[in-house]
């Protein structure tokens, strides 16, 4: 399981309170450590119902709503998302605000396995396109009911970042339009970097300000 790839970065049709977008990488098709299953559990993407809106919560509690995602794609090896921080929570502030402090969120898919089929020690199986030997549980078929938050994946591979949060929007008045002008010719979309980021440039637009 690897995940994701962060917000990008503005508020909705341009407004300072629009809910933040998201794009999420859940899923790229490998075995998760899923603590109530004695051995690695796999999703087969091949027979994976994911449809939109998909619920997006806090550590798959129903109860800690983050927000939803209104594209679904799942692919070969892939499950993609998008959609917006849209609750009305203290999760949502939490996603969004520990994001812009740099916190490295994490994802982990909710789904049901409407058929498992266990594969025993020492048998090859492929799945997704990887040839994966047992013991491990495969999902053949599967319902995707939410994707969460999390501090700790199944997987220490997944990432899930707001990029919204941590990046400076060109429709901001945060940033002096002449950076920002200095900051494209120079071949860089602000949208698309960090704060740490546009901190560094800032310092070497200053500098050559002064020169």
């Amino acid at each position: 399981v690897e995940w994701i790839k962060a917000v990008e970065g503005e508020s909705s049709e341009g407004t300072e309170a629009g809910p933040k977008k998201f794009k999420m990488r859940a899923y790229t098709g490998g075995p998760m450590q899923v603590g109530y299953y004695g051995a690695p559990v796999v999703i087969d993407l091949s027979g994976l119902t994911a449809k939109a809106p998909i619920p997006i919560l806090m550590n798959h509690d129903s109860n800690r709503i983050v927000g939803h995602a209104d594209v679904v794609s799942v692919g070969a090896t892939t499950l993609d998302l998008a959609g917006l921080v849209s609750g009305a929570s203290s999760e949502s502030d939490q996603v969004t605000a520990s994001a812009k402090l740099g916190f490295p969120w994490k994802a982990s898919v909710g789904a049901r396995p409407d058929k498992l089929e266990f594969v025993g020690e020492g048998v090859n199986t492929t799945v997704n396109g990887k040839k994966l030997t047992g013991p491990l549980y495969v999902a053949r078929k599967s319902t995707l009911g939410e994707v969460s938050f999390v501090a700790m994946a199944a997987d220490n591979k997944t990432t899930a970042k707001v990029a919204a949060s941590a990046a400076i929007s060109r429709k901001d008045n945060t940033m002096d339009p002449k950076f920002m002008t200095w900051l494209e010719a120079s071949g860089f979309t602000p949208a698309d970097l960090s704060e740490k980021q546009i901190g560094i440039l800032q310092a070497a637009y200053d500098d050559e300000q002064t020169q």
